[in-house]
């Protein structure tokens, strides 16, 4: 009958699919068991009515329970409508229940979740979302909406408006475009973000910021980027150039504008990566590995080797490290079932973790202590308890907003409360109440006020003394003023062309910098205008030393490899992204880390409970005694207690080089003086066009990789990373019929692609573009005299010299990401509906929903590999919310300048 019953990839186990008798229904599909290598398996069960609707999905269970089922229901008790192959109600693990309405022609018009809180849509002739009608909030009877207008009767988004509570507007965002819908401009209530030309190939050649700075592209004779023209630059300096390609577009040779050589070799059969040299400084060369499979295996550097075994399915199951002159270390991962974490071994420390029903996780044991989490019936995190008792408890209002935050001891008494916190019309933190029983000096209120792009303009607190700090920006992001008492003053702060900080104010007079031209501090006084020696950094312009008494080093994926203060070195250990353990020189550990469901627990010696914002309120021993009580401002200044490595947004990772002033955010040091970054954007444009602006609005907003911007995870109103639903391929073919365009993912996603344009435009002229390895986009599927494509996401580039590797357990789970306000680099791909995951793919996350069309396979496999992959990353920061409370949000993030589009 032609029916799929087994894949088999490279050297990997076979996945197996069975059907319902003759009907081509899947009923079950084996998988490999994560966590082994002995051809284990686990299993998939589908259940369908009489129609053929699906109804429950059971998947392999994980400590709670054996078997992890879904749900889905065609009738509806409280909505007497009849469905035509839709789903009504999705009953979850827990029996958690979502509802949902649909008009005559099959369109979602109205939802209720798991918090009863309800979301409408309205809809045009051509089935696109005109209107979304937001869960009420109790400010106002009348619920936050959106309006939606398009070009034509089937062109793209032209604009969204945004009316508060009370239907007040707000405002709106506007994209303008070309004859070939090529977008030209991104405008926020009439003043342009961006504006974009393009050569006579329809290639990107030009894009002005806000503020008019240029930053122009050249491209070979095969089409191949040749140039990144960076504002400012003059002859070659300034300039980054691809001075070889291989034959098939890959760049081999880079040189940045300050003549530093970069050379990538790809020696593996299968045209992987196998080494990156640096003429001028080969120490610092790095070579990989790759297994029968193609997953990295090995990674050499000048700090030493860095090597992954895997299971069945690709998920790390032991991770070496072995630094020069230190004995090797091993992190060794196990698994339930499902493909979420049973175990970590590192640095002498067991870890154990236990999930409830629905996959959260609610227990952490270790040698260091037990930690305890507790959902509420939707999946929002209620309580969280911490080695030796010390708890915290969240209170949450309409909208699932945090209305409360308390932390207490272990006898139950309140260290600190955070209460009556207030939102204005677009959802900002607007105030709070901060309560310290014992330290009535660090009471008091706090305030916030941002400008028209969502920008935090003023903090005024009573907290500590009292302080008032204001900040004036740019529309690029450049602050002019900044941490003032006055943000009306007169511009103080100055900025080359390239936004690279020439002069700022602290209130002890002006201090200055000296750039180079490869976009790197030579002089900066920001921090110390008293000792500032030149600044070191290594050919990917991570700092090396020049800033205070302490130098560093790093591993060849970008981590950080090791610290050294008046000749004492502490050697880092990773778990995935996290830090996981210090160690001497001698190798001895010196400390190690805990982390769980929301982020950092402490240390084996210290432990931390959190304000509303992921900052350090209260910082206790291991024993449960209160060693400090730290204050910051929004920015990240200390204003109150003792200096240490974990403070500012510590919950989700920063962590404080005292010696230097900055924070380390993974891959970028954030300077809290100048609420900047230090250095360039490591994945070039798509984190938006300035390539140093930090988060526009640090109370709501964190950038813990330095690469992407983050929803705070207790300020997202029950924002989470997306996981947007496939499609079957014939709504695929449908949606693809009205020229709209569709993403299909996985293993033969290509021919997916051509088989779905095929179907779709049956008579028409079929052309395939491939999107090369300079490029940024999807390679895509396109009609002659059609509107749209078919893309196939396996190849999605980012634009950027150095993009981060995507090593194993490097993926960030858990938080929302915040596309660039500026819009970054929007190529014409950018009518795909939603940020992509991956390095870059936030420049693409304008629109409401991505259509995905996932290959057979996938659709198939894709909880156990989520699950599995999950599992070697980072744990996620709290319970998942349903996919469709964060579909509200993208839509919302459309128009909000602090949410996902407008903050910079």
């Amino acid at each position: 009958m032609g029916r799929l019953v087994e894949i088999q990839e490279e050297d990997g186990q076979p996945v197996t699919f069975s059907y319902s008798g003759a009907c081509s229904r899947i009923e079950t599909v084996t998988c490999p068991k994560p966590g082994t290598t002995d051809g284990s398996t686990v299993s998939f069960a589908f259940s369908y009515n009489h129609l053929g609707d699906i109804t429950s999905i059971v998947g392999p269970g994980n400590n709670a329970t054996s078997a992890r089922q879904v749900r889905f229901e065609y009738t509806d008790p409280q909505h007497p409508q009849a469905s035509a192959g839709q789903v009504l109600r999705v009953i979850d693990e827990l029996g958690s229940v979502t509802s949902f309405d649909h008009d005559l022609r099959g369109n979602m018009v109205r939802m209720v979740d798991a918090l009863g809180d309800v979301t409408s849509y309205g809809y045009d002739l051509r089935d696109r979302l005109t209107e979304m009608h937001l869960p009420l909030t109790g400010e106002s009877e009348t619920p936050a909406r959106l309006e939606f207008g398009y070009r034509g009767s089937s062109g793209p988004l032209t604009s969204v408006k945004a009316y508060g509570p009370g239907d007040v507007y707000l405002g709106q965002r506007t994209y303008s475009y070309g004859p070939a819908n090529e977008l030209l401009a991104v405008a926020w209530n009439g003043q342009p973000l961006a504006t974009y030309s393009y050569d006579p190939l329809y290639r990107l050649s030009l894009v002005t910021d806000a503020v008019g700075r240029q930053t122009r592209f050249e491209y070979g004779p095969q089409g191949w980027l040749t140039a990144i023209h960076h504002p400012g630059s003059v002859g070659p300096y300034g300039v980054e150039r691809a001075t070889a390609h291989d034959p098939v577009g890959r760049v081999l040779e880079w040189r940045d504008g300050g003549g530093q050589v970069t050379r990538w070799e790809y020696a593996h059969p299968a045209g992987l990566l196998t080494a990156i040299r640096y003429p001028a400084s080969p120490a610092d060369d790095v070579e990989f590995a790759y297994d029968g499979s193609g997953r990295l295996h090995e990674m050499r550097d000048s700090s030493g080797l860095q090597r992954w075994l895997y299971d069945s399915l690709g998920l790390v199951l032991t991770h070496t490290t072995a630094y020069a002159g230190l004995p090797p270390s091993n992190a060794n991962y196990s698994c339930h079932p499902d493909g979420s974490r049973a175990s970590l071994a590192l640095a002498g420390v067991f870890r154990g973790y236990a999930y409830n029903a629905a996959g959260r996780l609610v227990e952490l044991t270790s040698d260091a202590g037990n930690a305890r989490w507790m959902y509420t019936a939707s999946g929002l995190l209620e309580r969280r308890v911490v080695p030796g008792g010390a708890s915290t408890e969240y209170q949450y209002g309409p909208g699932a907003r945090l209305s409360m935050l308390t932390n207490r001891h272990a006898d139950s008494s309140v260290l600190s409360r955070f209460a009556a916190l207030s939102y204005d019309s677009w959802g900002r933190l607007a105030g709070f109440s901060a309560e310290l029983p014992d330290q009535p000096g660090l009471s008091g209120l706090t305030t916030f006020q941002y400008d028209e792009l969502g920008r935090l303009r003023t903090e005024v607190s009573s907290r500590g003394g009292g302080y008032h700090l204001g900040s004036r920006f740019d529309l690029s992001g450049d602050a002019t003023v900044f941490r003032s008492g006055n943000p009306d003053e007169a511009p103080q702060w100055r900025y080359s062309v390239s936004h690279q900080l020439l002069t700022s104010f602290t209130g002890q007079g002006p201090r200055q910098s000296v750039w180079r031209a490869d976009g790197t501090p030579q002089i900066y006084q920001a921090l110390d205008p008293l000792h500032a020696p030149e600044v070191q950094f290594d050919p990917e312009q991570r700092l090396r030393g020049g800033l205070g008494e302490a130098i560093f080093g790093y591993r060849g994926d970008g981590l950080r490899a090791w610290k050294e203060v008046a000749g004492e070195r502490v050697w880092y250990l990773y778990d995935g992204l996290q830090l996981g353990a210090e160690l001497s020189a001698a190798g001895t550990v010196l400390a190690t880390h805990l982390w769980g469901a929301d982020g950092l627990l402490g240390t084996a010696d210290e432990l931390y409970l959190f304000d509303p914002f992921g900052t350090v309120s209260v910082r206790l021993d291991d024993t449960g005694n209160i060693i400090d009580r730290p204050l910051f401002d929004a920015w990240g200044n200390q204003l109150a207690g003792d200096a240490t490595t974990y403070g500012f947004d510590a919950q989700y990772g920063y962590r404080l080089d005292i010696e230097t002033g900055l924070y380390l955010a993974t891959w970028r040091y954030y300077d809290p003086i100048a609420g900047r970054f230090l250095t360039r954007d490591p994945i070039g444009f798509g984190g938006g066009l300035n390539l140093y602006a930090y988060v526009g609005n640090p109370v709501m907003i964190t950038d813990p990789l330095g690469l992407v911007k983050y929803w705070k995870a207790h300020m997202a109103g029950g924002r989470t990373a997306r996981e947007v639903e496939p499609v079957s391929f014939k709504k695929a073919v449908s949606i693809r019929k009205k020229q709209d365009n569709v993403i299909v993912r996985g293993s033969g996603a290509k021919r997916e692609a051509e088989r779905l344009e095929e179907r779709a435009f049956p008579r028409g002229r079929h052309e395939h573009h491939t999107i090369e390895d300079h490029e940024t986009g999807f390679s895509h599927w396109q009609t002659k005299r059609k509107h749209g494509h078919t893309f196939h996401a396996d190849d999605f580039k980012g634009l950027g010299k150095s993009t981060p590797l995507d090593l194993p357990g490097s993926a960030l789970g858990g938080l929302a990401p915040v596309p660039p306000t500026d819009g970054g680099l929007l190529w014409p791909e950018e009518e795909v509906k939603a940020a992509i995951p991956g390095w870059g793919g936030t420049a693409l996350g304008l629109l409401t929903e991505q259509v995905v069309y996932q290959s057979p396979v996938m659709q198939a496999v894709r909880a156990v590999y989520e699950g599995a992959r999950r599992a070697a990353c980072l744990l996620e920061r709290h319970g998942p919310i349903h996919d469709w409370r964060r579909r509200n949000q993208e839509a919302l993030e459309m128009t909000d300048p602090d949410a996902p589009t407008s903050d910079y």
